[in-house]
């Protein structure tokens, strides 16, 4: 009897996977890949426009959302707030990729695993960087595989492959160095300001979010996505706002002074 097997690879929204993707559909066209998002309702405008410009080249992508039916996403984004005591995720937690990524797609996987499917789930681990570890359980009928490093793509191959499939890199790299929520805390404080001038509401949603996550505390015990120190309020305010562009000119002015002997060039965060 053949074993039932389901091929899966995720896109985040970024180059690699989307590069993944369309080398997998290359590579692997005699299995059906189920492509898949998912969508956390947060996510940038640019992110879910490149997802359509992909959709083009690869068929349908499954789109998986983090939000119940019967919640919006304010209503769900602060029931995972209060069981998490209101703290906003951070880099140590990072609750929100579990509670907003890993279990919607753990939940849409158990749907083939309870028909008896083996999954083969495509991730986009590059060969110019650490092997990641699999968040699937050993228990589960989930196998990782790594093109990339098979292959040896690194990140100097991944525009050559979008380039090749005639995909432009996403609309929000001009201004912000990697895909994820509006809201994500890996932004720095220039990626922060660049979302406030192109995205205003998704600025204030994110500020509005900070504040509630302070209610009812002390002074000791507010947190924000920039750390214990820096809320999105003082990052609006002008002086502040001077000086993270001014330090952000002076870093950029650095790096092209230390590589101006160099093939490579800087990434293209814009700033004003």
């Amino acid at each position: 009897m053949t074993d039932k097997v389901k091929h899966i690879l995720g896109l985040s929204g970024g180059k690699d996977s989307a590069a993944l993707a369309l080398l997998a559909k290359e590579l692997y066209s005699e299995d059906k890949i189920d492509y898949f998002f998912i969508d956390t309702g947060y996510e940038l405008p640019e992110t879910l426009a490149f997802l359509d410009r992909l959709e083009s080249k690869l068929g349908y992508i499954h789109r998986l959302s983090t939000s119940p039916q019967n919640q919006t996403k304010e209503d769900y984004f602060r029931h995972l707030l209060a069981l998490h005591h209101n703290h906003l995720p951070s880099p140590r937690t990072q609750w929100c990729v579990v509670e907003m990524k890993l279990k919607p797609m753990k939940q849409w996987l158990n749907s083939y695993i309870q028909q008896g499917y083996k999954i083969k789930n495509y991730l986009s681990v590059r060969a110019d960087e650490p092997k990641k570890s699999s968040s699937s359980d050993n228990s589960e009928p989930i196998e990782c595989i790594y093109p990339f490093l098979s292959l040896g793509i690194t990140h100097n191959d991944i525009n050559d492959i979008l380039l090749k499939s005639r995909i432009a890199l996403p609309d929000y790299h001009h201004w912000r160095s990697r895909p994820g929520c509006s809201f994500c805390f890996y932004q720095s404080q220039i990626e922060w300001l660049n979302l406030m001038d192109q995205h205003p509401h998704l600025f204030a949603e994110a500020k509005s979010i900070e504040q509630h996550s302070n209610t009812n505390k002390t002074s000791e015990e507010h947190n924000y996505w920039q750390g214990a120190q820096l809320s999105l309020s003082r990052i609006d305010e002008p002086r502040v706002k001077q000086a993270i562009r001014h330090n952000h000119r002076n870093k950029i002015a650095a790096i092209h002074d230390a590589k101006s002997n160099e093939s490579s060039t800087v990434h293209p965060l814009c700033y004003k």
